[in-house]
């Protein structure tokens, strides 16, 4: 991931906007999740090295989803490992993940609710890019049409 990162820097003025579906930094919740605080000593030190070398984001989206959704989810599309993982490991990184964004300050950060988000629906899209050329302060949160017309 990192020398994926590192290649962002070579970007020139005349690239086209550069989209990413990884944030380097959200690596940190695994980390904190899975290893031993010696690990995580050492971890630290060498995630501070590459972090100073990685384009930083003009804007980062994150995908909010709920337990529920994700097991759904996991249960009908997962691999054969996605679906041994437990169910009390999967909250505790729903809730990093949700602590993690909702104090980044890395970026403009722009937080979707996916449990219903669905992007074959042009008029969602339509609304998606409307609210993400509108950012101009952060956090901003998205609830999908269709979500927000069933409250």
């Amino acid at each position: 991931r990192y020398h994926q990162q590192s290649a962002l820097l070579q970007r020139t003025l005349f690239e086209e906007t550069i989209i990413c579906d990884y944030l380097f930094e959200k690596d940190k919740i695994y980390a904190y999740q899975t290893l031993t605080d010696d690990e995580l000593l050492v971890y630290d030190k060498i995630f501070h090295i590459f972090s100073e070398r990685i384009a930083k984001p003009d804007l980062v989206i994150y995908l909010q989803i709920s337990l529920p959704t994700l097991l759904e989810r996991i249960n009908r599309w997962g691999s054969e490992l996605e679906k041994n993982i437990s169910e009390s490991y999967l909250k505790d990184i729903l809730e990093a993940f949700d602590y993690f964004f909702f104090n980044y300050q890395g970026a403009p950060l722009f937080v979707v609710k996916a449990d219903h988000l669905v992007l074959e629906d042009e008029e969602t899209i339509q609304d998606l890019i409307q609210k993400i050329r509108q950012i101009k302060k952060s956090p901003l949160y998205y609830v999908p049409l269709a979500e927000a017309k069933d409250d």
